[in-house]
């Protein structure tokens, strides 16, 4: 999704659906609104807000509305209204930022690769705002800080997925240990009732 964005902020995206009037028009806006939706559902799930933050789920969920309305207002025939509410929505990149801190903050060590990488985005799209407003150079290197922020992103989530896979399995590896250790304490009571059951037997067996 932030793939079709960036295709369509560089007007590529008429390569695929430029012959559909409505999607000519309001491609953009869906498209948007759409990686608004896919980057917060994936914010949710990867920084545990039910588990770290659980007071932010309202949030999120306020801003999943914001997209989404976004898109039916779009196929509502409504574009500039769909459009208000996509940058309404925008709102979550500054949102998203101080969440991932506070989650790190409070014990969520991946979410310091999310905090990373979403600060590069935000300034990659902060520097082509500037770039589009005539406030910086249009030139071929300010031309890169988008899709280069972008891809940095991307990468730097990589590693951040890759970090909370290792988190995971050493937790599972923890809670295995623990299942075993467990599992032989069982064994050795287990055998240890038995002895002191067979030592009774015995001994009622003699005093018989």
């Amino acid at each position: 999704t932030v793939g079709l964005v960036q295709w369509g902020f560089n007007g590529y995206d008429r390569l695929i659906w430029g012959h559909v009037p409505w999607l000519a028009r309001n491609g953009l806006t869906m498209t948007g609104a759409a990686s608004g939706l896919a980057a917060l559902t994936f914010a949710r799930e990867f920084l545990e807000v039910r588990r770290y933050t659980p007071g932010w789920n309202r949030v999120i969920n306020g801003l999943l509305l914001v997209y989404a309305s976004a898109m039916a207002a779009a196929v509502a025939g409504f574009p500039i209204v769909a459009y208000n509410l996509v940058s309404l929505g925008a709102l979550s990149a500054p949102a998203m930022l101080a969440l991932s801190l506070i989650s790190w903050r409070r014990g969520n060590s991946p979410a310091l690769w999310f905090f990373v990488a979403w600060l590069i985005f935000l300034i990659a799209v902060t520097m082509q705002a500037l770039r589009d407003f005539g406030l910086l150079a249009s030139t071929q290197f300010t031309a890169l800080f988008l899709p280069v922020g972008t891809v940095l992103e991307m990468l730097l989530l990589s590693f951040a997925l890759g970090d909370r896979i290792n988190l995971l399995k050493r937790s599972s590896d923890a809670a295995n240990a623990k299942a075993l250790a467990a599992s032989l304490e069982n064994e050795r009571i287990v055998k240890q009732q038995n002895a002191e059951l067979e030592e009774r037997v015995a001994r009622r067996t003699e005093d018989l």
